[in-house]
């Protein structure tokens, strides 16, 4: 319907047709990709980050949107003036989002364009990751730091960088192009040393820095997540037991039966509500 030469397949015959492949052809065509704050995208060979004149575009339009967000408390609600300034802060925040717009589309085009065949990410739950953080009181009931500020920075960061736009856009345009994007489960993949397999949070030294406790390996760590990504998709893919879920997700069939029938506290009856009241003024005459 497209108008596109191309074969498409879905991700299942992918997986299918992957799997009578050895792991030295799957290490050639194989990508894993680490997202990040600092480095949004680092695929092992490459980093993808917004350019100088973007970030100085984005930092710009923070500060004016801050300056006009005090200029807009101090305003009569119901102003001409009030709703200038309020159009001056829509206007800031759709610069910004034009840019992460940008940024997202040029890098999945980069992506999908490179002479990888199956994309890996990581199945990050953004929306869990940005949570308010929970208040925290002391013995005696009273409330204590819980560090809210330093969270509510952290969550701009992660929001602003665009992890699910990116994810989106290169889905779409691999399947235009007969590539396969799949997902696994993230939990580990910066603690954990590509070359010996050593997990410990230890092992992450600082944001850019990951040395192994146990072999000495020494590299970026968003490098080594890349590495380590790439490693667990190639085992999952060779996995006979290796199921898709449904949002795209490589997961052992141990695995992916979490969380999916789970019984509730309660079994619901099969008679209605309406019947049990009827039967409760029978039994009460």
């Amino acid at each position: 319907e497209d108008g596109l030469d191309n074969p498409v397949f879905t991700p299942e015959e992918h997986l299918e047709h992957l799997r009578g492949m050895t792991a030295a052809q799957l290490q050639e065509i194989v990508v894993g990709l680490d997202r990040g704050i600092s480095i949004p995208v680092h695929s092992g060979d490459a980093e993808f980050d917004f350019s100088k004149a973007q970030k100085n575009h984005l930092s710009k339009a923070d500060r004016y949107i801050k300056r006009l967000q005090r200029k807009l408390a101090r305003q009569q609600k119901g102003s001409n003036r009030r709703a200038k300034t309020k159009h001056r802060i829509a206007v800031h925040h759709a610069k910004k989002a034009n840019i992460r717009n940008d940024f997202a589309h040029k890098t999945s085009r980069l992506l999908v364009d490179s002479s990888a065949k199956i994309i890996v990410f990581e199945a990050l739950r953004t929306a869990r990751m940005t949570r308010r953080p929970k208040a925290k009181q002391d013995e005696q009931g009273r409330f204590i730091s819980n560090k809210a500020k330093q969270k509510a920075g952290l969550n701009k960061s992660i929001l602003n960088v665009g992890w699910h736009v990116i994810e989106t856009y290169t889905y779409y345009k691999a399947y235009s192009s007969s590539k396969a994007v799949f997902k696994i489960p993230a939990p580990t993949t910066s603690q954990e040393c590509a070359k010996c397999g050593h997990t410990h949070p230890d092992n992450r030294k600082t944001q850019a820095l990951f040395v192994c406790g146990n072999c000495g390996n020494t590299d970026n760590a968003d490098h080594n997540a890349s590495l380590v990504i790439k490693k667990r998709a190639i085992n999952l893919i060779l996995d006979t037991g290796t199921v898709l879920s449904g949002d795209g997700v490589l997961r052992t069939q141990s695995d992916s039966g979490r969380g999916g029938n789970r019984k509730t506290g309660r079994a619901k009856s099969s008679t209605s509500s309406a019947q049990r009241s009827v039967k409760k003024e029978k039994l009460a005459a």
